[in-house]
């Protein structure tokens, strides 16, 4: 009977000695994501249901992440096959939603939110809320050259104005873009002030541009935006250029261009001309 008291409190004994030195559950799950950029599966499910992934691919993305396998997105041969125009936005839409969609559910997604802008037209009106809205006297001379009329000369001596609009022709001054792409976990946006000027050339101020976030690249550095082409270049048919760049600290496995499989430099790009404009992680033109 004695060596059985004994036995029972050197097993309490030891098991109070491991307890020590044993985390509990519930702290190694707070050290352990459910995947990549996913803290839990439910998590994960929400993303995938508030994009309009249907529940049969939502399972197939589920156990592609459980098994330890690359979702289609991920895939840079699969990537090839998105074509050029997907990343080509018209201002005058508006914002827009774009999702390019794989067989698995998986998708890069490419989105725009505009949050204001002032049509040039000539008028006391645009005349007025350029005043109002634009605070820099500098780049306020030069908007308010914009809105008034082109005056145009039948002798051809006589250059036209490279100030000023034409009539109908729908010169518009964009504020606050938030330009946005998206693939799989990994996402990066900013936002971005340029002008559009019909039959001219479209650029990008350099002010305008700043909030510059990036998600599901682990610990980055130097992360900044730089206006590397402040005019479109009409000459040559090369766009206005704004970039958001950052810099992944750790081996990293991605598609998204401007960095190498084992980390290095990331970009977003919003390129504007030809009376567009265009987002992706790579240069609008090869």
């Amino acid at each position: 009977m004695e060596r059985m008291k004994k036995r029972i409190i050197l097993a309490m004994s030891l098991c109070m000695f491991l307890s020590l030195f044993t985390f509990p559950a519930n702290v190694l799950a707070q050290n352990e994501s459910y995947a990549s950029g996913f803290e839990t599966k439910e998590e994960l499910i929400k993303f995938l249901n508030e994009n309009g992934v249907p529940k049969s691919k939502q399972q197939i993305l589920i156990n592609k992440v459980e098994d330890n396998e690359k979702w289609d997105c991920y895939d840079r041969e699969k990537l090839k096959f998105i074509p050029s125009s997907f990343y080509v936005f018209n201002p005058h839409d508006g914002s827009q939603t774009r999702y390019y969609r794989f067989e698995d559910g998986s998708f890069v997604k490419v989105e725009t939110q505009l949050q204001d802008k002032i049509k040039i037209d000539g008028t006391k009106k645009s005349k007025d809320l350029l005043k109002k809205k634009i605070k820099d006297k500098k780049l306020l001379n030069k908007i308010l050259l914009q809105n008034s009329k082109i005056t145009e000369s039948n002798n051809s001596d006589m250059p036209i104005s490279t100030y000023g609009y034409e009539s109908g022709s729908g010169y518009a001054y964009y504020w606050d873009w938030k330009i946005s792409k998206r693939v799989g976990s990994q996402s990066a946006w900013f936002y971005a002030e340029f002008c559009n000027v019909d039959k001219g050339a479209d650029y990008i101020e350099p002010s305008g541009c700043y909030g510059g976030e990036v998600r599901g690249f682990g610990k980055i550095s130097d992360k900044e935006i730089t206006v590397t082409r402040e005019k479109e270049d009409t000459y040559r048919s090369r766009f206005a250029l704004a970039r958001l760049s950052w810099t992944a600290n750790y081996d990293i496995s991605t598609p998204w261009g401007g960095g190498s499989i084992g980390g290095g430099t990331f970009s977003l790009y919003l390129g504007v001309g030809n009376d567009t404009f265009y987002v992706n992680d790579r240069l609008p033109y090869k």
